[in-house]
């Protein structure tokens, strides 16, 4: 009985490798296709974009709507980082840096910029 759950095991494995390359020669066949065919590509995505605007803007308007900061909060424009605020942004258990822009009153691009700083 053994035998057979290592077995079993070992053609899961196998098979979990098999998908992996096959993803993986999925991915090459494409990025080679759009190296060849780069005109193509992007002919199909203005076409996409030309036929689709109203949709297109509705995702570039929800796009904004989720990253930006929040403009009823002014006070954090040119104001200095706190320490506090350094802490929170580079703690290791931190939320998500659109839930610390909402929670700080800045904005992502400054939560990421003022990370980038602290580490040097």
């Amino acid at each position: 009985m053994e035998g057979s759950t290592l077995e079993r095991v070992d053609v899961t494995e196998r098979s979990v490798r098999h998908d992996a390359a096959r993803r993986q020669a999925d991915q090459r066949r494409q990025r080679n296709w759009r190296r060849k065919n780069g005109d193509r590509y992007h002919a199909t995505q203005n076409t996409w974009r030309r036929n689709h605007k109203e949709k297109r803007r509705k995702q570039r308007q929800a796009y904004h709507e989720r990253n930006r900061a929040n403009p009823y909060n002014v006070r954090n424009q040119r104001v200095i980082w706190s320490d506090k605020e350094k802490r929170i942004i580079l703690a290791k258990n931190r939320p998500s840096d659109r839930t610390l822009s909402r929670q700080l009153g800045r904005s992502i691009k400054a939560i990421q910029m003022q990370r980038y700083k602290c580490r040097g």
